[in-house]
């Protein structure tokens, strides 16, 4: 599966947020697409989709559905 980079620009200020957070980074990028996917009205495609290949990730926890 295709995984984006995130932009170099982008790193210090993850990693100083996640530090603060006490969460990863991959939290923190992971959790802004959701919301940008929601905003967008498209996060149910992504659940969809995630349900069907039998993974979910979603809001930072990821687990083999049943």
């Amino acid at each position: 599966m295709y995984s984006p980079k995130v932009p170099e620009c982008l790193i210090p200020i993850l990693y100083r947020l996640g530090r603060e957070r006490g969460r990863p980074m991959t939290h923190l990028v992971a959790e802004a697409v959701e919301r940008y996917l929601e905003d967008e009205g498209r996060l149910g495609e992504v659940v969809a989709e995630a349900r069907a290949n039998k993974v979910v990730h979603l809001k930072g926890e990821e687990r083999h559905a049943a």
